[in-house]
């Protein structure tokens, strides 16, 4: 069976590469962040104000999840007037994305195959 090929980031076994893929899971891995993810995606782009409604949370907690998201290059944000509006930066969730495909695929095709019996 052939291999699936696998991003260059995942064969290079770049640390960087690594160091920002786990540091943007763990931001993922928090409920409150995830729950802020979905919201804005859903919405297309809102401000913390409304997000905060919608989590549940008060506005000061939103801001600074959304500013770790932002500065992990997830979340990009717009001024208009005195509103901030946030939005997902698609190109790093596809990005994000990939690299788990790629790190799934190569974890699958370096286990050891099982003997084949006569």
């Amino acid at each position: 069976m052939p291999k699936t090929p696998v991003p260059d980031v995942y064969q290079r076994r770049s640390a960087s590469a690594f160091a920002t893929l786990s540091s943007n899971l763990r931001l993922l891995s928090d409920p409150t962040r995830l729950a802020i993810v979905k919201h804005i995606s859903l919405s297309g782009e809102i401000r913390p104000s409304d997000l905060a409604v919608k989590v549940g949370i008060d506005r000061r907690r939103v801001s600074t999840q959304l500013a770790y998201l932002r500065i992990a290059g997830l979340l990009e944000s717009r001024q208009e007037g005195q509103s901030v509006y946030y939005s997902i930066v698609p190109e790093a969730f596809e990005s994000l994305a990939s690299k788990i495909h790629g790190f799934a695929a190569n974890a699958l095709n370096d286990r050891p195959q099982p003997e084949s019996k006569p």
